[in-house]
């Protein structure tokens, strides 16, 4: 894998974001979930909240949405070490 540029971080979330809006795997670019699997996992979302608000419901959303994203794209090797995160950011311990 290349050492990415603070340019391929930007494009990639981009993308990230695009995929995410059409629910698919940046990966293989296919949908991830069936329309009912993700019903029924809406469903059990609003559930579990108690009084929720919309914001509150799209938060919620959007990190169950991201966790699935990385979940996939560390199946697909697609890592980035915590070390090269931090040079590429210029962030020091």
């Amino acid at each position: 894998m290349h050492k990415p540029t603070q340019q391929s971080w930007s494009k990639k979330a981009k993308i990230i974001r695009s995929n995410m809006l059409n629910n698919r795997n940046t990966v293989t670019g296919i949908n991830t979930m069936q329309t009912s699997d993700i019903k029924n996992a809406a469903h059990q979302l609003i559930d579990q909240l108690d009084h929720p608000t919309w914001a509150e419901l799209a938060y919620e959303v959007a990190v169950k949405a991201s966790i699935e994203q990385g979940l996939n794209e560390a199946k697909a090797g697609e890592l980035i070490s915590q070390e090269d995160i931090e040079k590429e950011f210029g962030i020091s311990q």
